[in-house]
């Protein structure tokens, strides 16, 4: 007899297949659906993380920083956002760091500037908010626009947005 959690591992695919099948059959779950959020997890491992990763370090050059949420209540991935903090305090002295909790959603609070891509259905929608006293931009895109390139001029957007220059 092997022990409890080499017993409970062997048994960890078929308990995965009924629940799937059960699931299939309540109409809550279907492999295309499956494969459609398995496909927003590979676009955010490929696309969006490196690129949001990037945007992170850039900002740290900047003197500023940027916290990095990948929603991991449900697996696959569900939504990726990007949230940015200030470093300093109001008067100027010490350092602060505010912890963000993945299950939180990141619009909520009242003076969080953030930008997040996530999927509800077969469709990808943009959020992003820069001023709290304004509500969030959402945008519906395709799949087949998260490029690179495309990310990287929306990030670069959203900075822009977040910190404007005054002229």
């Amino acid at each position: 007899m092997g022990s409890l959690r080499g017993r409970m591992i062997s048994h960890a695919a078929k308990v995965k297949e009924l629940e799937e099948m059960e699931a299939m059959l309540a109409g809550v779950f279907s492999q295309e659906a499956q494969a459609e959020r398995e496909k927003f997890e590979d676009l955010v491992k490929t696309v969006i993380k490196p690129a949001f990763d990037e945007f992170k370090s850039a900002m740290r050059e900047l003197g500023r920083d940027a916290v990095i949420v990948a929603n991991m209540t449900h697996s696959p991935v569900q939504s990726i956002g990007l949230t940015l903090l200030d470093r300093y305090l109001s008067f100027g002295v010490g350092k602060t760091i505010k912890l963000v909790n993945p299950k939180q959603d990141i619009a909520k609070g009242p003076n969080t500037k953030f930008y997040e891509i996530y999927r509800s259905e077969n469709i990808l929608y943009i959020r992003q908010r820069t001023d709290p006293a304004s509500e969030p931009i959402i945008t519906q895109v395709g799949y087949s626009d998260i490029i690179p390139k495309f990310v990287e001029n929306e990030l670069a957007g959203f900075f822009e947005r977040s910190y404007p220059t005054k002229s």
